[in-house]
């Protein structure tokens, strides 16, 4: 749509509000542009071929006291397929010797490198209490 006016100076006036508004539309969208790669970066998970690293990197995106669902949400948007298990394990608890153990079971495989993460978020009462990781080189376990 294109105005047409008589007059200098509505025409010059107009001609300034128009590159207001194209200005302000790119300052909105390079705003936009720059939340939208810092948070491509902050769900990025940087697969260390090392198991201490990995899970240094998977406090990083879980910290513990995390809510068990939101811990395997997270885990899943960055790449790894998770389940959820538990297991009796010999921990010393007065009189009983076996208590049930629930733990949140992640892994992540790549054909490219031939390798394979996998992630355990131990949990009690729905929060995450203990994180350990394991990298393989060359074949699964």
């Amino acid at each position: 749509m294109k105005l047409t006016t008589n007059h200098p100076f509505v025409a010059e006036l107009l001609s300034d509000k128009i590159r207001l508004a194209q200005s302000i539309v790119a300052v909105v969208f390079a705003v936009l542009l720059f939340a939208f790669i810092k948070h491509t970066e902050a769900v990025r998970f940087h697969f260390y071929q090392d198991s201490e690293l990995t899970k240094q990197e998977a406090l990083k995106h879980v910290p513990l006291g995390t809510d068990i669902t939101t811990a395997r949400k997270t885990m899943e948007l960055l790449g790894f397929e998770c389940t959820l298990s538990s297991k009796k394990a010999r921990v010393k608890t007065g009189t009983k010797p076996l208590r049930r153990k629930d733990y949140l079971e992640c892994e992540h495989d790549s054909l490219k490198f031939w390798a394979r993460w996998e992630v355990t978020m131990e949990y009690e009462h729905n929060k995450v209490t203990a994180v350990s990781a394991k990298f393989y080189k060359g074949s699964s376990p």
